[in-house]
């Protein structure tokens, strides 16, 4: 009887770990709500590289933490480690033959080496028309951590 006592002890003591660890975690995303970079414009859906570039850039000041950072348009995301600091943050919609290449970079005020989203917009593709669209990227605090170091 004492063996059940203890394992059910165990079990209510992790149970209530792992709520307290998830609500310090949500707890994180409602203080740092989600950041996005984006632009409303017309679109073709049969773009030409003779076409002008698009782009949205923005300063963002960021926690600490692993985000997910994803195109607007979901045609790439991943998840990502940052550190804390003012991040410039940039997104350019390039007209190629039918597609659109979308570009999406983070650098930090280090001057480290920029992080690198990329995706092909294909509206014709896709079946969608040609009209006023919302594209850009957006990232999204997942968990709050000391450090980005492995």
């Amino acid at each position: 009887m004492a063996h059940i006592s203890r394992t059910r002890t165990f079990a209510v003591t992790a149970a209530a770990l792992a709520a307290a660890f998830a609500c310090a975690n949500s707890a994180a995303a409602e203080d740092y709500p989600p950041a996005y970079n984006q632009k409303t414009q017309f679109l073709t859906n049969d773009p030409k590289p003779t076409m002008p570039v698009a782009s949205k850039f923005k300063d963002q000041k960021l926690a600490t933490g692993i985000y997910t950072w994803s195109q607007v348009d979901n045609t790439a995301h991943r998840s990502i480690c940052l550190t804390k600091g003012t991040y410039t943050w940039d997104d350019f919609l390039t007209p190629g033959n039918g597609t659109y290449a979308h570009k999406s970079s983070l650098q930090d005020d280090h001057q480290d080496p920029p992080a690198v989203l990329n995706g092909i917009v294909d509206l014709k593709g896709w079946g969608l028309p040609s009209q006023d669209w919302t594209w850009g990227s957006e990232l999204v605090l997942t968990q709050v951590v000391s450090s980005c170091t492995p």
